[in-house]
């Protein structure tokens, strides 16, 4: 957990080695066309590696993460993204 919560940067270098983003986009995109569906709700969206893909792809996104960091680091990937705090563990929408 102290990757996630004090070392958000160096979560943000490692996950895009270990992630192909563009292709996992695709997939979702895919299954979401579908269903004809534009709303997202990202729970522990991170840095906003995929929220920047929604979002450039016109998806209506709102991203959730519990990290302050995270959320700080997201902001400045997508700036015109939807990101709030918040615990999956008791995550209310309403």
């Amino acid at each position: 957990m102290k990757l996630y919560y004090e070392l958000a940067s160096v979560y943000e270098a490692i996950y895009p080695q270990l992630f192909n983003y563009e292709k996992e986009f695709q997939y979702y995109q895919q299954k979401l066309q579908e269903f004809s569906c534009i709303n997202i709700l990202e729970i522990g969206c991170g840095p906003g590696f995929l929220a920047s893909k929604f979002v450039e792809n016109y998806f209506n996104y709102l991203g959730v993460d519990i990290s302050d960091d995270m959320l700080e680091l997201a902001h400045k990937r997508v700036p015109n993204g939807n990101f709030i705090k918040g615990d999956m563990r008791n995550l209310r929408i309403h």
